[in-house]
C-alpha cells in the first residue's frame, strides 16, 4: 500500500514539474485551439450569389507573458469563376492591443466600416495607415492569399475569441462586378466525423438487437 502511495505521488510531482503554468487557449469562431492546433473556416457569399471560400488558421503560439498569439493563414477562393477575394476581417476579445502581418495589410480598429471590425486584412497596395478607414476593394484582387499575423493583448491573456468573421469578394460576375461580403456558413463533417457516426450508429443498432434478443429469450 505504501509502495503505491510512493508512486502516486511521485506521477503527481512530475506532472507538476512538466506541466506548463499556462494553457493558452484561442477560441476561434467557435473552435477551441492551443498552439499547434488549426481550423478551417467555411464562407457563403452574399445573397444572390454562390460564393464560397475558405480561410485557414493555424495558432502556431501563444505566450501569455507577452500576450502576443501568432497565426498562419490562407485564405482560399473556391469559387474563382464568380468572384476575386481582397481579404478578411474579424473581432477580437479582450481588447486587441496591437497587430502585425505578413501576405495582406493588417489594419487595427478600422474606420468608417460597417460592423465595426477589430481587424482589417486587405490587398498590400490598399490603406496602411494604423487605424485609417477599411481597405479599398478595388486593391490586390485574387484567389489565394497567405502569410502571417500577431495578435497582441494586455500580458498575462491566456485565453483570447476571435469571431465575427467576414470575407471580401470582389468582381462578383452575379452581382455585376460589384464588391460585397460573406459569413462563416455551418461546415461539412469530415469523412472521419462521417465514419464515427457510423459507427456510433451501428453500436447503437448492435446493442439494441442484442437487448431484444435477450427479451425474446426471457420470454421464452
Amino acid at each position: 500500500m505504501r509502495r503505491v502511495l510512493k508512486l502516486a505521488l511521485a506521477t503527481a510531482a512530475i506532472g507538476l514539474t512538466t506541466s506548463p503554468a499556462f494553457a493558452q487557449t484561442a477560441n476561434v469562431n467557435g473552435a477551441s485551439l492551443s498552439t499547434g492546433q488549426d481550423t478551417t473556416i467555411h464562407f457563403g457569399g452574399p445573397a444572390g450569389t454562390t460564393a464560397t471560400a475558405d480561410l485557414y488558421l493555424l495558432l502556431t503560439s501563444a505566450n501569455t507573458g507577452t500576450g502576443v498569439y501568432n497565426f498562419s493563414y490562407t485564405l482560399t477562393d473556391t469559387s474563382p469563376l464568380i468572384s476575386n477575394l481582397t481579404g478578411f476581417g474579424f473581432q477580437a476579445s479582450p481588447t486587441l492591443l496591437g497587430i502585425t502581418g505578413t501576405g495582406l495589410n493588417f489594419v487595427l480598429n478600422p474606420v468608417n466600416y460597417p460592423g465595426g471590425y477589430d481587424v482589417d486584412a486587405c490587398g498590400t497596395s490598399g490603406n496602411t495607415n494604423p487605424g485609417g478607414t477599411h481597405c479599398d476593394a478595388a486593391n490586390d484582387q485574387g484567389d489565394l492569399f497567405s502569410g502571417t499575423f500577431g495578435l497582441t493583448f494586455a500580458a498575462g491573456t491566456s485565453s483570447i475569441t476571435l469571431d465575427n468573421f467576414v470575407d471580401r469578394y470582389a468582381s462578383l460576375t452575379q452581382l455585376n462586378n460589384q464588391s460585397s461580403e460573406g459569413t462563416p456558413v455551418r461546415g461539412v463533417p469530415e469523412p472521419a466525423t462521417w465514419a464515427m457516426m457510423l459507427l456510433g450508429f451501428g453500436g447503437i443498432g448492435v446493442a439494441m438487437r442484442r437487448r431484444r434478443k435477450e427479451g425474446l429469450a426471457q420470454i421464452a
